[in-house]
């Protein structure tokens, strides 16, 4: 892999959003962390991912929640019905 290239392409082009949110950058630079044991390629990551959709950490972190809910769904719960249509 050409670290050259990548760290200077992907959507947010080696470059900080406008509207960055140091917060929101935070959260994503420890979740891409399980994925590379580089905290600079963690931060392009997240760069790029905050470049498409600027709360993409807090919408991540939401739909961990959603899932772990939905896992302990009783039978016939509302729970049940959403993680029914969400898996058919």
């Amino acid at each position: 892999m050409d670290l050259g290239a990548f760290m200077k392409g992907g959507k947010s082009k080696g470059q900080e959003p406008p509207d960055l949110d140091p917060e929101e950058l935070a959260m994503g630079i420890k979740v891409e962390m399980e994925h590379t044991d580089d905290p600079a390629i963690a931060r392009k990551i997240a760069l790029d991912h905050l470049s498409e959709f600027p709360r993409y950490y807090t919408a991540l972190k939401a739909m961990e929640e959603v899932l772990k809910v939905m896992d302990k769904a009783e039978p016939g719960s509302f729970g049940e019905k959403i993680k029914a249509k969400l898996t058919a």
